[in-house]
C-alpha cells in the first residue's frame, strides 16, 4: 500500500491562558517569568514528536495579518529564578514559592503531555502545579463560565483565521463574559480595544495588517496568554483514496463527506 503525504500549517496557536483575577498571576513580571520558564521546543518535540513548532505569536505564522517582531520570552530558567525573586516570592522551606493549578482537557494524549511538561518546567523555578483533568465540557464550563481556573492549556488551536480580527473573541474587553471560547483571561486593554475596532472599519489589508501588529506587540507585553505551539496535526491516508481534504488544518474535522475510494463503484 504506498500513501501520499501533506504538511502545512493553518493559522491557529494553542495558549497557555492565564486567569489575570488570580492575584498571583495578576503580577505581570510572574506571568514573564512563567513565559521564560516554559521550554516550547521540548514540548512541541515530546509532545507532538515534532510535528509542532513554537509559536511566536497570538496569531499563527500562516495568518497574513502575522508578525514575528512582538515581545518574545526565550526558555531561560535562571532568568524566570531571577525575576520571581525580584517579584518578592521567595522560595519557602521546601523550594516552592507558590501553588497553581493548571486546567487541561483529559480525553486528548497532548494535552495531557503538555501538562505534565509545563508542571515539570515550571517545578524547576519553585513553582508547584496542580493539575486538574477533565473532559472537554467540564473543562470549558469551568474555564470559560465560571472563571474557576488559574492556568489553562488549550489542547486544539485557539482558531485564528481566515480573518485575524477572530482573535478579538479572546483578546477584547468586550468579550469578557461567561460563555465557552471567549476572553477566559478576563484580559483588558483599553489600546487593543480601540484598535480592534480601528481595524474593524479599515478596508485596505496592508493598513489593517498594521494594526494587528500593534494589536501583536500590545498583547505579548501584557501576556494575558503564552502562545506555545502552532501545527502538530498529523493525518495518514491511504492513495486508494481521493478528495482527501487540502487544508491539513480542518482537513481532520471537516470535508470527510468529500472522499472517495478509487477503486469503488456507485451502487446501481
Amino acid at each position: 500500500m504506498s500513501f501520499e503525504g501533506q504538511e502545512g500549517l493553518g493559522p491557529g496557536v494553542n495558549q497557555l491562558w492565564f486567569n489575570l483575577k488570580h492575584p498571583t498571576l495578576a503580577n505581570l513580571s510572574v506571568r514573564r517569568a512563567v513565559a521564560h520558564a516554559i521550554d516550547k521546543q521540548q514540548i512541541t518535540q515530546t509532545a507532538f514528536l515534532g510535528f509542532a513548532q513554537p509559536a511566536r505569536s497570538v496569531l499563527g505564522s500562516a495568518s497574513w495579518a502575522f508578525t514575528p517582531n512582538v515581545p518574545q520570552y526565550p526558555h531561560d530558567t535562571a532568568l524566570a529564578n531571577d525575576m520571581l525573586d525580584r517579584a518578592g516570592f521567595r522560595r519557602g522551606a521546601d523550594g516552592t514559592r507558590f501553588t497553581l493549578r493548571l486546567h487541561a482537557t483529559s480525553v486528548i494524549e497532548t494535552a495531557t503531555k503538555q501538562a505534565q511538561l509545563i508542571r515539570d518546567q515550571l517545578a524547576a523555578v519553585g513553582i508547584k502545579v496542580d493539575l486538574v483533568h477533565g473532559d472537554l465540557a467540564t473543562i470549558n464550563a469551568t474555564v470559560y463560565e465560571k472563571k474557576d481556573f488559574d492556568m489553562y492549556i488549550v489542547e486544539g488551536a485557539t482558531f485564528t483565521g481566515p480573518d485575524p480580527h477572530i482573535i478579538g473573541l479572546y483578546y477584547s474587553s468586550k468579550n469578557i463574559r461567561s460563555a465557552w471560547y471567549t476572553n477566559a483571561a478576563s484580559y483588558s486593554n483599553a489600546e487593543v480595544d480601540r484598535l480592534f475596532e480601528q481595524a474593524a472599519r479599515t478596508v485596505d489589508r496592508e493598513a489593517r495588517k498594521q494594526l494587528y501588529a500593534m494589536i501583536q506587540d500590545l498583547v505579548l507585553a501584557d501576556l494575558p496568554a503564552i502562545p506555545v505551539w502552532e501545527g502538530g496535526r498529523g493525518h495518514l491516508f491511504s492513495a486508494k483514496f481521493a478528495g482527501i481534504p487540502p487544508d491539513p488544518f480542518l482537513g481532520f474535522r471537516y470535508g470527510f463527506e468529500q472522499i472517495w475510494w478509487k477503486e469503488g463503484a456507485a451502487k446501481r
